[in-house]
């Protein structure tokens, strides 16, 4: 295999999916550097090249997207996790939703 700048874009692109797949998000940054640097200038490439970056980019694209969704509703769900210890929202018997707290420090405790 060459070592052409198509080649080395997409061994970034490769190695930024697996650092998404892994969760390895501190390292996009240093990877992102390294495309730009690479592409900081125009770029000779097939159209089969480019049709297989441009893919290559689009995949990680979907793949960054939906970690972002998924660390969203993790702390979604930590949120009403939290919410649920303090307490909740109820209905009274007239429909009115009214807040139902947990009181602090009232848990009787024997040895």
């Amino acid at each position: 295999m060459r070592n052409t700048p198509a080649t080395r874009l997409s061994g970034i692109l490769e190695q930024e999916r697996r650092a998404i797949l892994s969760g390895d998000f501190a390292r996009l940054p240093q990877l992102i550097e390294a495309k730009e640097r690479l592409t900081s200038a125009p770029l000779d490439l097939s159209p089969e090249d480019a049709a297989a970056l441009q893919q290559a980019a689009q995949q990680n694209q979907r793949l960054l997207s939906a970690s972002l969704r998924g660390v969203r509703s993790a702390l979604n769900r930590l949120q009403q996790i939290d919410e649920g210890v303090r307490g909740y929202t109820g209905y009274d018997r007239n429909g009115q939703a009214t807040s139902i707290r947990r009181s602090e420090g009232n848990v009787e405790r024997r040895a």
